[in-house]
């Protein structure tokens, strides 16, 4: 019993230890009083920010667009959207974005359907001035941010 117990104390203890970057981050109403004064967090763009925001992480997502578009289908409501320009990736290879593109563009039309179909997201993307002809990808991080790769 006491075995079990270790066990399962060390067990919760690493998962805390994984899940404490995902629970540092917060969400923020910035539509208070016309008196209050928000101050907005730094932003390290250069390292934990741009985590999983690489070329590759671009083309597995247009690979997956048939599935990611199924699932934005699905969306009721769009807390964050977080739009990223694929020419600002590290790595960025125009020719092999183009031929990604180019062999599903298919799937890249249903997102482009799908994406347009989400009143919340469509409103969303529309608000931070993206026109969605220019969406190549999209999918759903476990946080529930939608990441929307454009050209």
């Amino acid at each position: 019993m006491k075995r079990i117990l270790g066990l399962t104390t060390a067990a919760l203890m690493g998962a805390s230890i994984l899940a404490a970057p995902a629970l540092a981050e917060s969400k923020m109403d910035l539509s208070g009083d016309a008196g209050a004064t928000t101050t907005m967090p730094d932003v390290d763009t250069g390292t934990t920010a741009a985590i999983g925001g690489n070329f590759e992480s671009a083309l597995t997502a247009i690979g997956a667009g048939s599935s990611n578009a199924q699932a934005i289908g699905t969306l009721s409501e769009v807390d964050t959207v977080k739009v990223v320009s694929v020419s600002d990736l590290e790595g960025h290879d125009q020719a092999a974005l183009d031929q990604a593109v180019s062999q599903n563009s298919d799937s890249v039309d249903e997102l482009r359907t799908s994406i347009g179909a989400n009143a919340a997201l469509s409103e969303e993307l529309r608000s931070q001035g993206v026109d969605t002809s220019a969406v190549v990808a999209a999918q759903i991080e476990a946080d529930g941010q939608v990441t929307v790769y454009v050209m």
